[in-house]
């Protein structure tokens, strides 16, 4: 299964961390600091933002795994183009 970050509590670091997952500067959503928000493993580079990566690979430590400090989403290639999804089918004008 996928890895999920929990956005963090921290009222500075959570602010960019939900600047970073905004599609456009005027759509800005800030969220409660007791809301508990995640966010999955496809926003980041995992190898690299991982603070203890490899000791998670080679133990599956899933409670254990945790991002590096300053590390915030950034990675949205995995979004999926709206114009590429496929239109629901129209029912067919004759029934059966």
């Amino acid at each position: 299964g996928k890895l999920y970050f929990a956005v963090p509590k921290n009222e500075l670091k959570r602010k960019k961390w939900c600047a970073a997952i905004s599609r456009h500067e005027t759509e800005i959503r800030e969220y409660s600091l007791s809301s508990s928000l995640y966010c999955c493993e496809d926003h980041f580079s995992v190898q690299d933002d991982m603070e203890n990566y490899w000791r998670y690979r080679i133990t599956g430590e899933a409670k254990r795994y945790k991002l590096k400090e300053d590390v915030i989403p950034h990675i949205f290639q995995c979004q999926i183009d709206k114009s590429l999804t496929p239109k629901k089918r129209q029912p067919s004008k004759n029934p059966s």
